[in-house]
């Protein structure tokens, strides 16, 4: 698998935790926003068969040290999978201060994959050659 951007063994353990097997990753990228805008740690991942993206926070220093690490306080804020067979093109597209990932589905409508600082744009234009 061609991981693009360094990505903690736990989001691994996470994703397989969702029914992703790990050894059907082809690729992985990091984002630092969701499809809402926010600042989070959203990671990208695709299998020959569908897109993945999972996004979540880790909890403040002071919640690392009681709990341990930061493997047991990251919190998922949402998890999705795409079909690539629904989907005819991804994009991403360049916005003033950032820019957006999205995938015109066969059906010709549009679907936000997530948004993303200008710091990872070029991580995601990778992602997508």
């Amino acid at each position: 698998m061609l991981e693009i951007d360094r990505i903690p063994k736990f989001i691994y353990d996470f994703v397989v935790s969702k029914g992703v097997d790990i050894n059907d990753l082809y690729i992985s990228a990091y984002c630092d926003m969701d499809e809402e805008y926010v600042f989070c740690d959203t990671y990208i991942f695709a299998t020959s068969s569908s897109l993945y993206v999972t996004s979540g926070n880790f909890a403040l220093e002071d919640e690392c040290e009681k709990h341990g690490n930061a493997e047991n306080v990251w919190e998922e804020r949402g998890f999705r999978e795409y079909r690539i067979s629904d989907i005819k093109k991804l994009h991403v597209e360049e916005l003033i201060s950032g820019a957006s990932f999205t995938a015109q589905l066969e059906s010709g409508a549009y679907e936000l994959i997530t948004y993303l600082s200008n710091n990872c744009r070029t991580s995601v234009l990778t992602f997508l050659t």
